[in-house]
């Protein structure tokens, strides 16, 4: 009896122990700032399925339509993590904010052209300065002459091509189609670029608190990816039930990326970016890839 009473005691006293061990902050749950772009497929896809929630974890995924309010949501730790790209994480972390690239998404960034466009002049072309849209359009007209026309709100950008005032603007998927819809040309570079501009970051605090979480997170987006590879039309089918305001018109005109098993840039890749984002801020920037990335969530 007396030994049943010990073993219990300090059966007892162990899991006392073990449960003080593990951080107290790591209720489970994540919230995720997502943009209304094709990268957002296999987090919605893991979501309809329920594949958060049998992996024991709980997402809450919400789309930000605006740049500047995500980025507001991570700084003010409203949410964990966030889809963003390359160039606003080196700019960020060149700035002091504490985040980290955990995983490369996938996007899709075709021109819209104007149909009036007639191809005799350079073009003049709307992006966002210093953005991926501006890096994009220096990789698709290499061997061109253009002008850049730097409007930031992608509905004025849109408006701009429509109405003539500039001839071609950089958009994302879907937003492209959406435009397509409308008469514009769209136009795509395959192959460029090489690698995803696109990354997914947390900041370092939920990455310090939240670090198995965000280890099952990651686990679930590889299923998802697994599953959209073998049928691509799952992904326009769950872009259409989960972007807001996206016509079911538009699914078969969405160009869809391939969307790859987790990963993050190579060194020489994330070095490009960095050059390039420095050169167009005007600021010396030297990170490293640990400043830069944590990929202790995709091994």
């Amino acid at each position: 009896m007396k030994k049943n009473i010990t073993f219990l005691l300090l059966t007892l006293i162990f899991y006392l122990v073990l449960s003080s061990c593990k951080n107290t902050n790591d209720n489970g749950k994540l919230k995720i700032g997502l943009m209304p772009a094709v990268d957002t497929a296999p987090f919605f896809y893991a979501q309809e399925q329920g594949l958060f929630t049998k992996a024991g974890i709980d997402v809450e995924l919400t789309i930000f339509t605006d740049a500047g309010n995500r980025q507001t949501a991570l700084q003010t730790n409203s949410i964990d993590g966030a889809m963003t790209d390359m160039v606003a994480l080196i700019s960020n972390v060149a700035a002091g904010f504490p985040i980290k690239g955990t995983l490369s998404t996938n996007g899709s960034f075709p021109l819209l052209i104007n149909p009036n466009f007639d191809y005799q002049t350079n073009p003049k072309i709307g992006m966002m300065e210093v953005s991926v849209s501006n890096y994009l359009v220096s990789e698709y007209m290499k061997d061109q002459g253009y002008s850049k026309v730097f409007i930031n709100a992608i509905p004025m950008r849109l408006e701009a091509v429509a109405a003539g005032h500039i001839d071609m603007g950089l958009f994302p998927e879907p937003l492209a189609s959406i435009g397509q819809m409308k008469g514009l040309i769209k136009k795509s570079y395959p192959g460029i670029p090489k690698e995803s501009l696109d990354i997914l970051v947390f900041t370092n605090q939920s990455l310090k608190d939240k670090k198995s979480s965000i280890k099952v997170f990651h686990s679930v987006y590889a299923q998802a990816v697994l599953a959209l590879q073998e049928n691509p039309n799952l992904a326009r089918e769950v872009l259409i039930r989960s972007i807001p305001n996206l016509p079911p018109t538009v699914k078969d005109s969405i160009e869809l990326p391939i969307y790859t098993n987790p990963t993050v840039p190579s060194s020489e890749f994330t070095k490009k970016i960095m050059t390039w984002t420095a050169e167009i801020s005007k600021h010396k920037i030297e990170l490293t890839d640990k400043d830069l990335f944590d990929t202790s969530f995709i091994k």
